[in-house]
C-alpha cells in the first residue's frame, strides 16, 4: 500500500512514518516529507512525539505530532462514511 517501508505509526493509526514521507494510513496518501531521512524511529509520550535517529549527525530528533484540522476532518469524514455504509448494509440484511 505504501511506496516505502513504514518505520513507525501512531497507536490510533492516524499517521505512518517512512524514511522519506509521512502518510495517512487510511488512504495511503502522503501528508508531507520527513524532515530527516532515517529508518530508526519510535513513537512515544501517548503519540505526542516522534523520536528519530539521524546517523549522519549522530543525533536523536524529537518531533511533536500535531494533527492539522484538515487531517482530522478527513479522518472524521472517512469514519462517518464507513458508519453510514455499515448502517445501510445492516439495514439491507435485516
Amino acid at each position: 500500500m505504501f511506496p516505502e517501508t513504514i518505520y513507525a505509526t501512531t497507536a490510533d493509526n492516524t499517521l505512518a512514518f517512512g524514511a522519506n514521507s509521512i502518510y495517512n494510513p487510511t488512504f495511503g496518501t502522503i501528508l508531507g516529507a520527513m524532515p530527516i531521512n532515517t529508518t530508526k524511529m519510535t513513537i512515544g509520550e501517548y503519540d505526542h512525539y516522534l523520536y528519530a535517529w539521524d546517523a549522519s549527525t549522530n543525533r536523536v530528533h524529537v518531533f511533536e505530532i500535531v494533527l492539522e484540522p484538515g487531517t482530522l476532518g478527513l479522518l472524521l469524514a472517512a469514519s462517518l462514511c464507513v458508519l453510514f455504509m455499515r448502517r445501510r448494509w445492516v439495514g439491507m440484511v435485516a
